[in-house]
């Protein structure tokens, strides 16, 4: 996994201006930050996502039932 700035730097890469810059930039936030190997984020689904409490969890991505990961935002928390 990389470092904080190390991450922080390749975070940055992506033009967060445009679809596929945040795209990107979420991809590289669930390779780094939730440390997901490749094979894991292909089979990502919308619905291994969950909101609580304002932050992002992986849910059940492992088979293992009622589980959630937490999954701190890089992108920016959510605004009530």
């Amino acid at each position: 996994m990389a470092h904080g700035k190390e991450a922080g730097r390749l975070l940055g890469v992506p033009d967060a201006n445009t679809t596929i810059g945040l795209r990107d930039r979420a991809i590289l936030a669930l390779l780094v930050v939730c440390a997901l190997r490749r094979d894991e984020l292909v089979r990502l689904e919308v619905n291994h996502l969950q909101l609580r409490d304002e932050r992002w969890v992986l849910l059940d991505f492992l088979g293992q039932e009622d589980v959630a990961a937490p999954w701190p935002c890089p992108l920016g928390e959510t605004s009530s």
